[in-house]
């Protein structure tokens, strides 16, 4: 099976206050991206790979990619991520692949057998995210007052990997105009279910500098696997 990654790593993260985008920024070593491509690169699931990324930082990222093996091109971004991700799936159409994978460019510490659990099932389904149970009391706010507690049993905090049938996604964000934050949702807006995949806390999304610390922690620690 023809199977693609495209990573969204288009955003500047000014939330990071470190200057460049938080991608770039330095984790055991090598750029935050430079992690996540090397650890997919060595997964080898998959056929080609697409980076998305900011505008002016193209050839910084070639640079990047140029010591993986995996054939991978890099694109410029567009305005936000559903742009981005829109754009590495138009780079694809003539590769013409059954399933591409969306995975964030700054969650570097994903482990393989999340990867192929992920792969599995949205063969099997057609779409599927992984995804870690919520832990804590979940609370609805609105205008600073407490008014709901869901069940949390059935609030889970969504991550990626989140695999598709390439068709399906693609068509998605075409005809989808509804304002959603992944991919998952995007989907699920075009009536198709999306199945769920435990995840890990390990699997974190770099956003803030205790993100970071907290990366550089696990991987001196051999915590992912």
């Amino acid at each position: 099976m023809n199977r693609v990654l495209v990573i969204p790593a288009g955003g500047y993260g000014r939330r990071m206050g470190a200057g460049i985008p938080k991608q770039f920024l330095s984790l055991d070593g090598k750029t935050v991206l430079g992690v996540t491509l090397e650890r997919f690169d060595s997964f080898d699931l998959f056929d080609r790979i697409v980076v998305v990324v900011p505008k002016d930082h193209t050839a910084r990222t070639e640079s990047i990619t140029a010591q993986i093996s995996t054939p991978t091109i890099v694109i410029e971004g567009g305005k936000n991520r559903r742009e981005s991700v829109f754009k590495g799936l138009l780079t694809l159409e003539d590769f013409a692949p059954q399933l591409v994978v969306i995975h964030d460019g700054v969650r570097p510490l994903i482990p393989k057998r999340m990867v192929t659990a992920v792969i599995q099932a949205a063969q099997e389904s057609g779409a599927a995210t992984v995804a870690v149970s919520a832990v804590d009391t979940i609370g609805v706010v609105k205008e600073n007052q407490l008014i709901s507690q869901p069940d949390r049993k059935t609030m889970y905090h969504i991550q990626t990997p989140q695999a598709f049938r390439y068709s399906l996604l693609l068509e998605a964000h075409r005809t989808i105009k509804k304002r959603v934050t992944d991919d998952a949702g995007l989907v699920l807006a075009a009536g198709h279910d999306v199945a769920i995949v435990d995840g890990f806390q390990g699997n974190i999304k770099i956003t803030a500098p205790s993100d970071l610390m907290l990366a550089e922690l696990f991987l001196k620690n051999g915590y992912v696997q």
